[in-house]
């Protein structure tokens, strides 16, 4: 059960916020972090420096390389295509896209999602804030119908033997203690991001950063919230 006190703990000098200024302060943290419950924000803040010569800090509108977390928006293109039938989703196909792509349209990995909304389906940009909006849409059913939109987050292959977390159409569909969770996440040097969203319980979770492990914790404020989400 998620905690009854979970909200709190992003007030004014709440826990999080401590524990935030703290692995920044450390130098251990440079990005943005958002959680929303129902879509209101309870909780954003930037930390650290986008461009360290120009001694230029993030900001909540500090887009950020979403690395893999991208092929979530690849997904949701395809099964709009699907919507519109220009393709069939194969039954029983573990990952439809990759073969779609390559024997249909003529193209490439990322081509054809250039060709669709100007913007490679990998290493993509967003702020945090953007993919709020992004999660709004997608679980209101604004960007698909409800049966593509559980097609499409609905687990179908494990990535590796025991895990029982599952990948589907570009997202992960997971339970975090006992929880239903689906999202993706991203990594690649200077690369480090999350996206999850609590599908029952409507909470949100989005981190960015511009540091990709080593010295630097950028996994850390997720491990922290979902600490904070079930203690007890």
């Amino acid at each position: 059960m998620i905690s009854k006190f979970f909200c709190n703990t992003f007030a004014e000098n709440g826990r999080f916020v401590n524990f935030m200024s703290q692995l920044a302060g450390e130098g251990k943290f440079s990005g943005a972090v958002l959680v929303a419950k129902n879509n209101e924000v309870i909780f954003e803040n930037a930390y650290g420096e986008a461009d360290k010569s120009r001694n230029q800090p993030n900001t909540i509108n500090t887009k950020f390389n979403q690395g893999s977390g991208s092929k979530m928006f690849t997904a949701v293109a395809m099964m709009q295509l699907a919507e519109q039938g220009k393709f069939l989703l194969p039954p029983d196909m573990d990952d439809p896209f990759y073969p779609f792509l390559s024997k249909h349209t003529g193209r490439k990995d990322n081509e054809w999602f250039l060709g669709l909304i100007g913007k490679p389906a990998g290493g993509g940009y967003s702020t945090v804030r953007d993919m709020l909006k992004f999660s709004s849409a997608l679980m209101s059913h604004a960007l698909l119908s409800k049966e593509s939109t559980e097609l499409m987050i609905t687990g179908k292959v494990s990535p590796s033997s025991g895990n029982k977390n599952k990948y589907a159409y570009g997202f992960m569909d997971g339970e975090i203690n006992g929880h239903r969770a689906i999202g993706h996440n991203g990594g690649a040097p200077g690369i480090a991001s999350d996206f999850i969203v609590f599908i029952n319980e409507g909470y949100t979770i989005i981190t960015f950063s511009n540091h990709d492990g080593g010295e630097q914790k950028p996994r850390e404020p997720l491990e922290e919230i979902i600490r904070l989400m079930f203690e007890e």
